[in-house]
């Protein structure tokens, strides 16, 4: 500190003749600027006189982490005419992928579902039996276009649209999985039993109607849950600053944004009702699981 603050006593100051002001607007004014104060650093340099300028290339400086920037009134608060915000190019991906993959899923199951139609009468196709085949192309569409709400959580709706956008999404996304797993049960509770029934040496006729039972109890249970969970804690969108992502003058300029509890005093009931959906999507995938190999 010594040497610093005793360096400008000591520091002569020199004139040069026919300078121009520099308003900013030159470069080569400035490039003349910093080479002159070059030759005198090496002026300096040579003579062994140290000044403010040479000291001032010696001072390191260190980055504080965890401080907020200061402007020019002394706060911390940005003013009001500072550049705008950059907009995060990740937003566009995520809207561009969720949107290309439901359209990708939807125009799949359409065609499915049209080609199901036309090839009924054949002998693979009446084996495989259609009827199930239509309700599992129906529920593979619901299924796919859960990701549509999912994509316009990207945009700057009003509240209330994003709120129903992540009710809506795991509306659609329980019942396409209920709807097609359901179909897959049915299906195979019907192989089930006519297998049974020849095992025993009987004659037995099942109608698609006859093994729809499960289909409806499945879907009853799926209905039951996503009205619980709508009625008393459904979802809400909050948009969650990502800290790490900061512009020069401290502004976030990344974030994201998720479907979580709307009322905190009802936050265990709402976790209860999404686990419980979950484990219910489970449960259905091992029990046509198990008769699907009671059928191999």
């Amino acid at each position: 500190l010594d040497n610093i603050y005793s360096a400008p006593r000591q520091m002569v100051w020199e004139t040069y003749p026919n300078e121009h002001f520099i308003d900013g607007s030159s470069a080569e004014h400035l490039f003349m600027v910093e080479r002159k104060h070059q030759q005198v650093f090496e002026k300096e340099k040579k003579q062994g006189v140290e000044s403010m300028y040479s000291v001032s290339r010696q001072i390191v400086w260190n980055a504080v982490l965890n401080r907020k920037f200061i402007y020019a009134d002394g706060t911390s608060n940005p003013p009001s005419n500072l550049p705008p915000l950059t907009e995060d190019s990740k937003r566009i991906s995520a809207t561009a992928v969720p949107l290309s993959l439901s359209g990708v899923a939807m125009c799949t199951s359409i065609a499915c579902f049209v080609w199901t139609y036309k090839k009924r009468k054949t002998k693979v196709v009446c084996a495989s039996q259609p009827f199930f085949l239509y309700i599992i192309c129906a529920g593979t569409l619901i299924m796919g276009s859960s990701l549509i709400p999912n994509s316009l959580l990207t945009f700057d709706f009003s509240q209330d649209i994003l709120n129903r956008s992540c009710i809506s999404r795991e509306w659609l996304f329980h019942l396409g999985f209920v709807v097609t797993h359901s179909a897959l049960f049915s299906k195979t509770m019907r192989i089930f039993k006519i297998m049974v029934a020849g095992g025993q040496y009987r004659r037995i006729k099942v109608r698609p109607l006859d093994v729809m039972k499960p289909f409806f109890i499945l879907l009853s249970i799926a209905l039951i849950f996503l009205i619980m969970w709508t009625t008393i804690s459904p979802s809400a969108y909050v948009q969650v600053p990502i800290e790490t992502s900061r512009d020069r003058f401290g502004r976030i300029t990344s974030s994201f944004g998720i479907c979580i509890w709307k009322n905190d005093e009802r936050k265990e009931f709402w976790k209860a009702c999404i686990s419980l959906l979950n484990v219910f999507d489970v449960i259905t995938i091992l029990i046509l699981t198990y008769y699907a190999y009671r059928c191999r």
